[in-house]
């Protein structure tokens, strides 16, 4: 939850959002051998940016 709260002040998420991308940070670092393998799936445009932005490789399955 600490880590969502800070995500949001630092991207200006949402609260769901800042959880996701909370998430999906946390499995990229547990899973570091293969963290270029996770990709964060969303249409929210803010979000995917957000991801992004943090490092992460991200897809939108509505416009990709």
């Amino acid at each position: 939850i600490d880590a969502a709260a800070r995500l949001a002040r630092q991207f200006r998420l949402r609260g769901a959002d800042a959880v996701h991308l909370a998430a999906a940070l946390y499995l990229a670092a547990s899973l570091s051998e293969v963290r270029e393998n996770v990709v964060l799936v969303a249409s929210d445009n803010e979000l995917l940016k957000a991801a992004g932005d943090a490092g992460l490789r991200t897809s939108n399955p509505v416009s990709d």
